[in-house]
C-alpha cells in the first residue's frame, strides 16, 4: 500500500512493547528481492506471518514471482495471508481481489497455511468458501466484516469455525473498535467451542507452528 520495507523491523520492534498481546506481520516486494532470503530476514526480525496485498501490489497470488517465498514460508510453516475481496483505498487494482487463484497456491505448497483476508467480501465470498472447502491449509479471515454480515456473507459460521480466524481491521474505516466488533460478534449466537476456535484457538494454532 505504498510502503517499503522498511515498515518490517519497525513492526517487528513496535510489538516488543507487549510481545503477549501483539504479533508482528510482515511485507514482501517481489520484484525487490530474493523471496527465500526475504522469508529468512522477516523470521530473524521475529515476524510471525506474511502479508500479500493483492489490489495494491497488483499481483496474482498464484503469479510465479512468489514462487521463491512460498517455498522458503512453507518449510518455515509461517503463514501467507492474502487480501481478498474489494478495496476502497486510493491506488487499489480491484482485478487482482479474486480469491480463486489463491486455490492455486494452495495446491502447490499443501503444507503452507494461507489465510485469506477478509473473505472476497462483499461480492466473491463464495470463490473465497470454495477454496476453504477444498484446501485443508485454507483459512477464512473475518477481518472487515462487520459481524451481522457474515451470515449473508458465509453462510452458517457454526460449520466454518474449525477454519476460521477472527480479525476486526480496526482502526479501518467502519471499525468501531475491537471490543465492539467481539461483543456483536458473541451476540451471533454461535457455541462456546466454536467463539474459543475462531477468536483465539485457531490463530494460536498457526502460530505456535512457526519454525
Amino acid at each position: 500500500m505504498g510502503y517499503g520495507d522498511e515498515v518490517n523491523p519497525w513492526v517487528a520492534n513496535y510489538v516488543q512493547a507487549d510481545p503477549k498481546r501483539l504479533i508482528a506481520v510482515g511485507g514482501y516486494e517481489p520484484h525487490y528481492g530474493d523471496g527465500a532470503k526475504a522469508a529468512d530476514r522477516l523470521r530473524d526480525l521475529g515476524v510471525k506471518a506474511v502479508k500479500i496485498h493483492t489490489v495494491h501490489q497488483h499481483i496474482r497470488p498464484d503469479d510465479e514471482l512468489l514462487r521463491p517465498l512460498f517455498t522458503r514460508l512453507e518449510e518455515l510453516a509461517m503463514p501467507v495471508i492474502f487480501h481478498t475481496g474489494t478495496s476502497r483505498f486510493p491506488g487499489a487494482d480491484n482485478s487482482f481481489a479474486d480469491p480463486a487463484p489463491v486455490g492455486a497456491v494452495c495446491g502447490r505448497f499443501p503444507e503452507l497455511p494461507v489465510i485469506l483476508a477478509h473473505g472476497g467480501r462483499p461480492d466473491q465470498t463464495e470463490a473465497a468458501l470454495e477454496v476453504v472447502d477444498e484446501f485443508d491449509n485454507a483459512w477464512l479471515d473475518l477481518s472487515s466484516c462487520p459481524p451481522s454480515r457474515l451470515a449473508a456473507y458465509f453462510g452458517n459460521v457454526e460449520t466454518l469455525a474449525a477454519r476460521t480466524l477472527w480479525g476486526s481491521d480496526w482502526p479501518g474505516p467502519g471499525v468501531p473498535g475491537m471490543g465492539a466488533n467481539i461483543e456483536a460478534f458473541l451476540k451471533l449466537g454461535l457455541s462456546g467451542a466454536a467463539n474459543r476456535a475462531i477468536l483465539h484457538d485457531n490463530a494460536q494454532r498457526l502460530l505456535d507452528g512457526v519454525a
